[in-house]
């Protein structure tokens, strides 16, 4: 059985992919670990304090800590109100007006927008990555019907 190796110097860092939390191995081996309950029924090597690469799963054995987006909450109500997984990913070089943007471009519009709040009513204002105004709820724009 395989040692783990504790590393403090290396830190993973937490990313979205298919509205699942992963991060890659710091070390480079190229081992990617998801948190929670994977596909083969084993809890994956992330969790909200550490990484650990699984040597079980083709990993190297590092064990280090994890940095986590300060605005885990925003990201997931952007990302998450995708209907399909293979666009629900969020990278750390992406902000929340990034985000927004993404999901306008495929049709995902903040529902304030879909109600009758005239054309002074203040939808979404998100400035230096905080949400000053409204919120960050998000529904599929609806079909428009056309005429024959």
């Amino acid at each position: 059985m395989g040692r783990r190796h504790l590393a403090t110097d290396l830190r993973a860092v937490a990313w979205l992919y298919a509205g699942q939390w992963v991060a890659d191995c710091p070390r480079g081996c190229g081992n990617v670990e998801k948190r929670g309950r994977c596909d083969d029924n084993t809890t994956g090597g992330l969790d909200a304090a550490r990484f650990y690469c699984r040597l079980s799963h083709g990993g190297c054995g590092l064990t280090c800590g994890v940095d986590w987006p300060y605005r885990i909450a925003e990201i997931e109500a952007l990302v998450l109100a995708r209907p399909f997984r293979d666009t629900q990913n969020w990278r750390p070089d992406e902000d929340l007006i990034d985000l927004v943007g993404e999901n306008m471009r495929h049709g995902i519009v903040p529902t304030g927008a879909l109600e009758d709040g005239g054309p002074s009513r203040r939808l979404l204002s998100i400035v230096d990555n905080e949400v000053q105004a409204g919120a960050l709820e998000s529904a599929q724009r609806p079909a428009i019907e056309r005429g024959h």
